[in-house]
Formats: structure tokens, sequence, C-alpha cells
């Protein structure tokens, strides 16, 4: 009876057990062992049909998203595509290059800014915000002729130096200025910028002493 036991799955073990009795005759041992197999050959199967499930659950968000890999963080709020994203990341890095210290894509500084975008805008500042990045691509493309992303690093400093000029109703004005103060503010909170340029206290005041010995005068 152990034998046929454990070719059978767990679920359906009490089952059968229940159904055995003290004398088998062939025809009966013959059709547990049939019953047997057709119960594993089914376990496997639905073993098998997970499996695949899995993997096509797996790989359908990568699917959603076009095999685009500049998408930086899922927004809720604010629509931005992948090539916006990577504008205001090559924007960013604009602000805060690298040289002998990180620049803001290393360090992160881009997905800041869509975070707080995302989280902390109102949707009027989004708005806007999304505004002037338009106005901003179709100022790159009037410029150079080319999005944002391919423009040699002197067109990119023209473009952002007209953008700088621009008056306080225009759009770009509102997504320049939201951009640089979003950069900024992203990277005086990196830790590299806290434990490197600026050496940052969790505690102010950590080395007081509330107790020392005090000499008369």
């Amino acid at each position: 009876m152990n034998v046929f036991v454990r070719s059978i799955p767990g679920c359906i073990v009490n089952e059968i057990t229940w159904n055995f009795k003290p004398a088998f005759t062939g025809n009966s041992i013959r059709k547990i062992v049939k019953l047997a197999k057709r119960l594993s050959m089914q376990r496997r199967a639905a073993i098998r049909d997970f499996l695949i499930v899995s993997a096509g659950i797996t790989v359908l968000p990568s699917c959603l998203r076009q095999d685009d890999k500049k998408i930086t963080v899922a927004l809720k709020n604010i629509k931005l595509n992948a090539d916006q994203q990577a504008l205001i990341a090559d924007l960013s890095e604009m602000i805060i290059p690298a040289t002998n210290t990180p620049g803001a894509k290393e360090l992160g500084v881009p997905q800041f800014c869509l975070t707080m975008l995302d989280d902390c805008a109102n949707k009027t500042q989004q708005e806007n915000y999304v505004k002037g990045l338009e106005a901003f691509e179709a100022l790159a493309k009037k410029k150079s002729g080319s999005n944002f992303m391919k423009c040699s690093a002197e067109q990119k400093t023209a473009i952002l130096e007209e953008a700088g000029k621009s008056k306080p109703e225009d759009p770009i004005n509102f997504f320049f200025n939201a951009t640089k103060w979003l950069t900024v503010e992203g990277y005086r909170n990196t830790e590299f910028f806290l434990t490197k340029v600026q050496d940052f206290k969790l505690v102010p005041g950590h080395n007081y002493k509330g107790c020392v010995p005090v000499s008369k005068t």
C-alpha cells in the first residue's frame, strides 16, 4: 500500500486510502496503478502550466514597457514618457555634471526629481511642469533639429541659456527653474554630498557633554 501512496499526490491520498480493501485482486491493483500514473501525469502537467504562466507574468511588464529601459520611475500622478524622463535626467546632468565628483545621474538625482514631482507637486504644478517640458522639447528641436538627448554639449548649453532667459509667464521658465531647484535639492540630500562635501551631523551638538567637572575661578 505504501508503494502506491508514494506515487499519488498528497491531496488524494486520504480518498484512495479510505477506498482500500484488505484483499486486492489483480484487476484492482492494475486500476490503482493506472490511476496513480494518470494523476501523476496530471500533476506534472499542472506544474508545467504553472511555470509557463509564471514566466509569462514575469515577462509581461517588459512587454508593456516595449523593451524601453529608459523608464526610471513608475509615476502615478504625472504622465511622463520614457523620452521625457530621459530628457529630465540629461538636464539634471547638465546642471550638476560629473567632474572629479559624481554627477546628478550617478547619484540618482533624476529619480529624486521625478519622485518629488509625482508625490509632492499639486495638480496645477504638475500640469505646468508638463507644459513647460513640452515647450522645452519644442525649443530643442527648433534650435538643433533633434531632441535634447541627441544634441551636442554646445547645443545643450545654448538651449539652456535661452531657457534661462525665458520670461516668468513662459511655460519653459517654470519647467527649467523647477528642474534646477529639484536637481540641487536632490544633490544636497545624497549620501555623497552629506558625507563627502558637507559634514552632516544627524544630531546637532552630538558631542555635547552634559556632565563635566567645573573648577572654581
